[in-house]
């Protein structure tokens, strides 16, 4: 069926809303190469405050960057082991630059077959101004985009 599906992910419980849906879309099903990805923004190095810029010490803002892909790595490892203990076996990447861009660029190099992706979602303002980078996959590629809504934990209410 699939050969190559993209998990977009980035850190957040409603993101991992996908997993449960990728586990029941693979049962009883050849396994096909999974790739979950999250993509780390870069830092910019500087602040508009009123008139004024302010410059941020390029060493400073590497450091930053430095420790968001570590974090980044650490949470794709969980992931990865969280799939594992479902028989899924998974590769991770983190990507560097605007999620949109990125992960429609890195699904396009990988030659990815379906995307399966959370919304948040957002609306009106909310998307005006965040944007949603479910909506620009889903517009972008060629391939089917699987939108999962936002889990509910109705316990909790």
């Amino acid at each position: 069926m699939y050969q190559r599906i993209l998990i977009p992910l980035d850190g957040s419980e409603l993101a991992e809303c996908v997993l449960p849906h990728l586990e029941t879309l693979l049962k009883d099903c050849p396994p096909p190469e999974v790739i979950v990805a999250r993509s780390v923004e870069p830092i910019i190095p500087y602040v508009i405050s009123g008139e004024s810029t302010v410059m941020i010490p390029v060493k400073q803002t590497q450091a930053v960057e430095a420790q968001e892909k570590q974090a980044a790595e650490e949470y794709l490892t969980r992931i990865i082991a969280r799939l594992q203990l479902s028989g899924i076996k998974a590769t991770a990447h983190v990507l560097s630059g605007r999620a949109q861009e990125s992960l429609i660029a890195f699904a396009t190099e990988k030659k990815v077959d379906m995307v399966i992706i959370s919304t948040h979602g957002r609306s009106g303002l909310g998307k005006l101004i965040w944007g949603s980078v479910a909506d620009h996959l889903l517009r972008s590629l060629n391939v089917p985009v699987m939108m999962v809504r936002p889990c509910v934990n109705k316990e909790a209410n």
